[in-house]
């Protein structure tokens, strides 16, 4: 028995069978970009940050007036270059995540969490920061994030929030999350280095400012 030809098959199966060769490479392209949403060797930009020695303990926290920003980047990535701008805006401190003690973070009013994003959360060694923290903390926190695919986008596809996890932990701990924020971090993760990687030169200075403005909003909330 002879097999058909490709000119042979309908006209509609051919297009069928190439509609789903599209979709499904769509759906793969959009998979590797959210698993890889920061880059770099599993931090974000181009090279590992410092690890995770948290040692927070379970008295209760005593409320300082100072403001900190607890950072899981490398140190010249996308989420540094953001956090580095929040904190000239609010005056604060940055600080590592292994600097982040039970201790430390007494002083301040307001803190900050941020990382890049992975697999649609924050890094992992930055959300076990978060759930050092002890319980009833009463601290005021923000959160924030670059990221491949931005949050923006991800809610609106209906891929999740982010951010959830992460602020999930916050709430569980006793504080009171009063802003978040996101932007477009360079990500030459997996397959896109290939291309030369996605959002180079993010962020730019106008994501920055967004940055600045941004922290500066949350003034008053401490």
């Amino acid at each position: 028995m002879r097999l058909p030809a490709r000119g042979d098959l309908p006209r509609s199966s051919t297009v069928g069978a190439r509609g789903r060769l599209r979709a499904f490479f769509g759906l793969a392209v959009w998979g590797a970009l959210s698993s890889c949403a920061a880059t770099g060797n599993g931090l974000d930009g181009t090279s590992a940050a410092t690890g995770l020695e948290v040692g927070m303990g379970s008295t209760e926290a005593v409320a300082g007036t100072g403001r900190a920003i607890v950072l899981l980047s490398a140190p010249s990535g996308s989420t540094k270059k953001i956090a580095d701008e929040m904190a000239l805006a609010l005056n604060a401190d940055v600080l590592s995540t292994e600097a982040a003690t039970a201790e430390s973070l007494r002083n301040y009013a307001l803190i900050g969490f941020g990382s890049g994003i992975f697999d649609q959360r924050h890094h992992g060694l930055l959300l076990a920061a978060a759930e050092r923290l002890p319980e009833n903390c009463g601290k005021k926190a923000f959160i924030f994030s670059t990221s491949g695919v931005s949050r923006a986008t991800d809610l609106k596809h209906g891929f999740g929030d982010p951010h959830e996890a992460l602020r999930t932990i916050l709430l569980s701990k006793g504080c009171e999350v009063v802003g978040e924020f996101n932007t477009a971090g360079f990500n030459k993760n997996s397959f896109l280095f290939l291309f030369g990687g996605i959002n180079k030169g993010r962020p730019n200075a106008e994501d920055l400012a967004k940055a600045g403005e941004f922290a500066r909003s949350l003034v008053g909330n401490e």
